[in-house]
């Protein structure tokens, strides 16, 4: 603890404005990071917004700039049941619906037989995609 002080304190004299540490690689950057007494899920909403916009600072810094890639890897890495779960309570919807209308107009556009859109059909309930 006494060394991670020492090097918070050479750091803060090296730069007032942003304490950076020169270790021979790319430059470290401090940064304060606030811990939550509460769950999220028991916090208001002004205390949810703050810890959303203080997440999506440390995001930006840590992908160099472009959080939306990060957030991409991240859901990359959850299991199909855990992002299928995740997209339901968030209340994005994960089915594509399509009316008979449209699937008409498909089936013209396509110039599909009968049998194809059946087929078509049976290979859309795969996907989670209703005609």
């Amino acid at each position: 603890m006494r060394s991670a002080s020492l090097i918070l304190q050479t750091a803060a004299s090296l730069s007032p404005e942003q304490p950076i540490l020169l270790h021979g690689g790319a430059p470290l950057t401090f940064v304060h990071v606030t811990n939550g007494r509460n769950p999220t899920t028991s916090s208001c909403t002004r205390t949810v917004k703050q810890r959303c916009r203080e997440l999506d600072a440390i995001q930006s810094i840590i992908s160099g700039g472009e959080p939306s890639a990060l957030m991409q890897e991240e859901l990359r890495m959850l299991s199909d049941e855990e992002r299928n779960d995740l997209l339901e309570k968030s209340g994005i919807s994960t089915q594509i619906e399509i009316s008979a209308e449209q699937g008409l107009a498909i089936k013209v556009g396509l110039s599909l037989p009968w049998f194809r859109l059946r087929h078509l059909k049976r290979i859309d309930k795969t996907c989670k995609m209703r005609i």
